[in-house]
């Protein structure tokens, strides 16, 4: 699922209702005219799709990707955040299930599998996942032999 924000859709409608009247792409102008919008904006939300995997530019060009995952809505970039944080945890929590032995992971492996495994999480990313499953009741730190592990509260299935 891609998340993007009202502002991010406004132009993405725009792109598709355009779309056929340009060949080789809609030019960026041309869209900055038809919104009404500062080119400094359109140029954050286009680089913001672009990101997302939802355009491609070229020279000042804007291609629609043909994708096959839902596009959500949401309100603000901090809710887009939040939707992505949301998938992060559910995919941290997918790893997690798969390293935990007898209901308890080691804390370096856990923190290695979300730093270098599939997720490739930031330091930063990575505590901000841990506290928020820690918070929800999913994992619980615990000492186990003068180590700290975590301990998973949810069934392994």
């Amino acid at each position: 699922m891609i998340t993007i924000t009202k502002k991010e859709k406004n132009v993405l409608d725009s792109l598709r209702k355009y779309s056929g009247d340009y060949e080789g792409g809609i030019p960026q102008e041309v869209l900055q005219n038809k919104l009404d919008i500062h080119e400094y904006q359109l140029y954050e939300i286009l680089n913001s799709l672009a990101k997302k995997g939802v355009i491609e530019q070229d020279e000042n060009r804007i291609n629609l990707r043909d994708i096959n995952q839902e596009i959500n809505t949401v309100d603000s970039k901090q809710d887009v955040i939040d939707a992505e944080l949301g998938k992060i945890e559910q995919d941290s929590l997918e790893i997690i299930k798969s390293i935990v032995k007898d209901g308890v992971v080691p804390k370096y492996e856990l923190e290695g599998n979300l730093l270098y495994g599939p997720l490739k999480l930031t330091d930063f990313r990575m505590y901000h996942v841990i506290i928020s499953l820690t918070n929800k009741g999913i994992i619980k730190a615990v000492r186990r032999n003068d180590e700290q592990y975590y301990r998973l509260m949810i069934n392994n299935d």
